[in-house]
């Protein structure tokens, strides 16, 4: 997964202000984070006018279907919007959330037991607290470009995007010595 200097520069400048105890989310457009090559796992979220999550649900199959962007539920397809911000698991949180997680993950754990596949997605403890009002959360601009391997179908062209990246002088020709 390549996450752009810009998503690491938004979450510093969040943390450099008073956040008043808000939490962030580095949102990425849903249209900019799929595979060609097969169905991915995404946040997705939907915020308000003063660009706060309002929801975040983990979607676990997404799709492109007919020019449109499709997630197979198992009550039937949904359309999503190919705007909603989008979360690559780019999270800013403040201390208070560890409480309500703790809490969340010990019931998980309980509930899961003798499921080997279960995940406990970010999102739920995102909307727990939204629900609960105990924390807000911003969504912070992450740019036009994520991109990253789902599929070995997807090296290819994740290998040379990140050449032209590294053409460019925006990303390390070689990242460890």
């Amino acid at each position: 997964m390549i996450l752009r200097k810009n998503a690491f520069a938004s979450m510093a400048e969040f943390f450099r202000q008073d956040t008043k105890g808000d939490h962030a989310m580095v949102g990425y457009k849903l249209s900019n984070v799929l595979s060609d090559h097969g169905s991915v796992s995404r946040g997705v979220g939907t915020s308000d006018k003063d660009g706060y999550l309002v929801s975040v649900v983990e979607r676990i199959t997404i799709v492109q279907e007919n020019g449109k962007i499709i997630s197979k539920e198992k009550d039937g397809d949904v359309e999503l919007d190919p705007s909603s911000p989008t979360s690559m698991n780019f999270w800013g949180f403040q201390p208070s959330i560890f409480g309500i997680a703790q809490s969340m993950f010990m019931d998980f754990l309980k509930e899961n037991s003798n499921n080997i596949k279960a995940e406990f997605f970010i999102p739920l403890i995102a909307n727990e607290m939204i629900r609960q009002k105990t924390g807000r959360l911003k969504v912070l601009d992450g740019g036009d470009i994520w991109f990253g391997v789902t599929y070995q179908e997807d090296k290819g062209s994740v290998s040379a995007k990140i050449l032209e990246l590294i053409n460019k002088g925006d990303y390390p020709q070689k990242l460890w010595g």
